[in-house]
């Protein structure tokens, strides 16, 4: 007889769980929980990486930190070898009197002193470089020398003010002007002073005299304890005892006589 049709395999609706592959077929390699494995290694090793990174860091800050400490305590270096040369410069300018030497003082000063049967006779030079330009920025007031010691006097200053003409009334363009022609073509004259400052009481008399150039003030007698200040003036020409652009003013110091009490 006919023998019956096989019965087909019954599926649900939604498929099976599970299916077996056929024969022959390609199955794909699941790498998902390879690539979080490697993922979570190289996490890892990055955090590793940053801490011995902050680790070095901080020991980094804290020699330096060190270091700081150390030179805040450490003594301050010893000055340069200035004192010595100052003080080597003050013991020249001490020695003067006895050794009849000149010594060399700050701007352009120099001190000369010589003794004579009479005494101590002092020569003291100031060279005024760039003298018509110093006299422009200085007009109508007087160019100051640095203090200086000559024939056993301790503070002394000479004052040069040359004289700017007849300038009542100008403005100060005007005073400029004049001044410059002054400069230009001369004459050019002034005073020249000099200031002695003492601790004697009663009479500090001192015979000088002072000089521009060549040209030579008359000897004068001064006491300085009753004015400190001495001027005297000069008529020639300063611009024909100018040398290279500077001018060189002075005094000399012929005797000093002095009551304390």
């Amino acid at each position: 007889g006919l023998r019956p049709p096989k019965a087909k395999a019954k599926s649900s609706s939604t498929g099976s769980a599970h299916q077996t592959p056929s024969r022959g077929a390609v199955v794909p390699i699941r790498t998902a929980n390879t690539s979080a494995a490697a993922a979570a290694a190289t996490a890892a090793t990055a955090a590793a990486a940053g801490a011995a990174s902050a680790t070095e860091q901080a020991a980094t800050t804290k020699y330096a930190a060190k270091q700081a400490t150390a030179a805040a305590k450490a003594p301050a270096p010893s000055a340069p070898a200035a004192a010595p040369q100052a003080a080597a410069t003050t013991a020249t300018a001490q020695a003067l009197s006895s050794s009849g030497r000149q010594a060399i003082q700050p701007d352009g000063l120099v001190v000369k002193e010589k003794d004579l049967a009479s005494g101590i006779v002092a020569r003291v030079e100031w060279r005024i470089d760039n003298a018509k330009n110093k006299f422009k920025e200085y007009i109508g007031r007087h160019l100051v020398s640095p203090f200086f010691r000559a024939a056993g006097l301790k503070e002394l200053r000479l004052m040069v003010a040359p004289d700017c003409g007849d300038i009542a009334g100008r403005t100060m363009r005007e005073q400029k002007i004049k001044f410059d022609e002054q400069l230009a073509e001369g004459p050019l004259r002034g005073h020249v002073k000099l200031k002695v400052v003492t601790d004697a009481e009663k009479r500090l008399n001192v015979h000088f005299k002072t000089f521009v150039g060549d040209v030579s003030a008359t000897p004068t007698n001064h006491d300085f304890v009753e004015h400190v200040v001495h001027s005297s003036k000069f008529t020639s020409n300063w611009l024909d005892q100018m040398n290279g652009g500077s001018l060189l003013v002075g005094v000399e110091i012929l005797s000093v006589e002095s009551e304390i009490e």
